[in-house]
């Protein structure tokens, strides 16, 4: 299961929010909207990226995007 949370997920479907709407819920409620083919990072990736980035690291973010993008990719 954690392997499950910890993958890259891209929302299925076309992108469209008028033709394929993804609402994303909470409690019951809707708290935001996604649409197909949207690309979703998890806090432990967005957190690499923020300090690569405070880092001026471009080489560093520039191949640790590229590997994200390997894996959310990967059929």
């Amino acid at each position: 299961m954690k392997e499950l949370l910890s993958a890259p997920v891209v929302t299925p479907g076309r992108f469209s929010h008028k033709y394929n709407p993804i609402d994303i819920m909470a409690n019951g409620r809707k708290i935001a909207e996604a649409t197909g083919g949207e690309y979703i990072f998890n806090p432990k990736q967005v957190s690499t990226m923020k300090r690569l980035v405070k880092k001026n690291d471009k080489a560093g973010l520039h191949s640790y995007v590229r590997s994200l993008i390997q894996k959310f990719e990967k059929p």
